[in-house]
């Protein structure tokens, strides 16, 4: 698993992996997609379905939601989808996809920011 490409069951074993604390509960916050990645496997063991037809049969469908879909597969051209973005300045961000093998260049603007990896339920 690296920081530009994981698997969710990656994600989730990385996430339930550690056998302390990242901090003592109180002293800080940090918000984690993993719980929705890990609530995503739940309703797919409860269900007998994927994430995804789950939320197309039982959500999307029926509130007349024609237009939105589950992000499952990273590969798929999704129109009209939103794409991230961060400061290009930012030296954490450029750190972190140096580590990956991307370099940006420096500057003022913005980076765009490609998700190749699942983000189910996040």
């Amino acid at each position: 698993m690296t920081f530009y490409y994981f698997t969710r069951d990656e994600a989730i074993t990385t996430a339930l992996g550690p056998e302390h604390l990242e901090f003592a509960p109180g002293t800080r916050w940090a918000y984690r997609n993993i719980n929705y990645m890990l609530l995503t496997r739940i309703v797919e063991a409860v269900s007998h379905e994927s994430f995804a037809a789950f939320m197309h049969d039982r959500v999307f469908g029926p509130l007349g939601m024609s237009h939105s879909e589950i992000d499952d597969d990273t590969t798929e051209i999704i129109p009209h989808r939103a794409t991230g973005y961060a400061p290009r300045s930012d030296p954490k961000l450029a750190r972190e996809l140096a580590s990956v093998g991307v370099a940006i260049k420096s500057g003022d603007g913005w980076v765009r920011l490609v998700r190749v990896s699942p983000d189910l339920g996040g």
